[in-house]
Parts: C-alpha cells; sequence; structure tokens
C-alpha cells in the first residue's frame, strides 16, 4: 500500500513537472495576419526562428519563401529581392521596405505549440 502511493505521488509530481515545461515543445509556429492592405501581404508564417531558415509569405500573388536574415526575442528581419520586412514579435508590428518605399503594418500574431 505504502509503495503504491509513493508510486502515485511520483507520478502525479512528475506530470506536474513536465506539464510546466515551456522548453518541451516538438513543433513552434508563429504566424502573422495581415488582412487586406496596400502591400499586398496578406500573413506570415514562421515554422522556424533561425538565420538562413525561411517563412512563407502569402501576398496577392500567392507564396513565396522569405529568408531570415535575423532573429532574435524581439524581433525578426525577412528579406528577398530588395523587399525586406521586419517583424515585431511583441507587438504584431510589420515594418515593409520595397526600394525606397516604406510602410507600416499591424498584424494579429498567433503562436501555436505542440
Amino acid at each position: 500500500m505504502k509503495q503504491a502511493v509513493t508510486t502515485i505521488l511520483g507520478l502525479g509530481l512528475s506530470v506536474m513537472l513536465l506539464s510546466s515545461c515551456d522548453e518541451m515543445t516538438r513543433f513552434q509556429q508563429e504566424s502573422y495576419a495581415c488582412g487586406y492592405n496596400p502591400t499586398g501581404i496578406y500573413e506570415i508564417v514562421l515554422r522556424s526562428t533561425k538565420v538562413g531558415d525561411d517563412a512563407v509569405v502569402t501576398t496577392n500573388k500567392g507564396e513565396e519563401a522569405m529568408e531570415i536574415v535575423f532573429a532574435d526575442d524581439s524581433s525578426f528581419i525577412l528579406e528577398i529581392d530588395g523587399t525586406i520586412l521586419r517583424i515585431n514579435r511583441d507587438t504584431g508590428g510589420i515594418k515593409v521596405t520595397r526600394g525606397t518605399r516604406y510602410r507600416n503594418l499591424t498584424c494579429e500574431k498567433a503562436v501555436f505549440k505542440m
């Protein structure tokens, strides 16, 4: 009886400790939904947050991959063919630079973890 109680308490404690671990995620995805806007950028999906990986950007012309050239805890910078996206991870704000043109977007951030 004493061994059964100890086993149950040990399992319960283990489950509580493991469920509170935020670092034990197998998969994480960040997405930024921007809706209709003059830049034509509707959504940005980041499945990886490492420099050199690609993010999927949905525009009015379809989907394209943009390289992550900078990443830290508060921002990302994506770049392709003279278009630069600076994403603020805290506010969901995106600064779009195309050549000499510059726009600010307010997007809705969603994080999916598994």
